[in-house]
């Protein structure tokens, strides 16, 4: 695992890297996406990232996974107002969104997201957890209720992507 080096040497007014950081800019067109060999559990699931925003007032993608006009999708993005959204799409038709009502604006700001899957869990609302900064998120502006044992296209056999959506801007640091 690498860990993340936050420039607590330097000078806070310093402008200065994130060691293993990339920064992703929309004109560019660059992402990372990776295609598994094989399907793996797509029932129970993390994603965990240090994201820095850039330009405001656009959708921000930070994960994705499936086959855009079909089939299992999951997005998470941060949308223009800065609302933090999850939409998991199991079967190909109806999205259910997690979206939270706090609003992650801060351009200078590291925020750790994290998205926790286990749809496998009998009470509905610990099939997600959503973290940001270490503090799980439970005011959400839309909460809809995964069914229990849903697979979606995390772990399965299609893309799976990081910033790779026509509005992205900003950076982000994986590990």
């Amino acid at each position: 695992m690498t860990l993340l080096q936050s420039g607590i040497t330097k000078s806070l007014a310093e402008d200065y890297t994130i060691d293993q950081s990339l920064r992703f800019n929309n004109p560019d067109g660059a992402y990372l996406t990776r295609t598994p060999t094989s399907d793996g559990n797509r029932k129970t699931w993390t994603f965990s990232a240090w994201v820095k925003l850039g330009k405001m007032g656009t959708i921000w993608s930070l994960f994705s996974a499936g086959a855009d006009g079909g089939g299992p999708r999951t997005n998470l993005t941060i949308h223009a107002d800065g609302n933090l959204e999850h939409t998991f799409n199991p079967s190909g038709s109806d999205n259910l969104d997690w979206r939270t009502s706090a609003h992650y604006r801060d351009p200078s700001a590291w925020y750790h997201v994290v998205i926790a899957m286990d749809t496998t869990q009998s009470v509905a609302t610990d099939r997600q957890k959503i973290y940001v900064n270490g503090e799980q998120i439970t005011d959400f502006e839309a909460q809809e209720t995964i069914p229990e044992d849903s697979e979606g296209p995390v772990n399965q056999n299609v893309a799976q992507d990081i910033a790779n959506y026509s509005a992205a801007h900003g950076s982000c640091a994986t590990f």
